[in-house]
């Protein structure tokens, strides 16, 4: 698996920890696939031109202004990762 994905995957990560019935603990990890699909259709947006970008967010359902290149700032609240 590409690097960039990867990197993706663990911003996706939930850790969990939890006590088993005897008494020890657990950590459990899963991936969180809402955000990692946002992380990746981000990743996308951020290498397109502009009309891309928002056709690929319109595809995507969010019908806000799409974030493109390093321009633009992604945490501008447009997405919510």
């Amino acid at each position: 698996m590409n690097e960039r994905i990867q990197e993706l995957r663990r911003q996706a990560t939930l850790v969990e920890t939890y006590t088993a019935h005897n008494g020890s603990i657990h950590e459990g990890k899963s991936v969180d696939l809402e955000k990692f699909a946002e992380l990746i259709v981000k990743e996308c947006c951020n290498v397109v031109d502009y009309d891309n970008a928002r056709a690929i967010t319109n595809h995507f359902g969010n019908k806000e202004e799409p974030p493109v290149g390093k321009s633009r700032d992604l945490m501008k609240g447009l997405w919510k990762v």
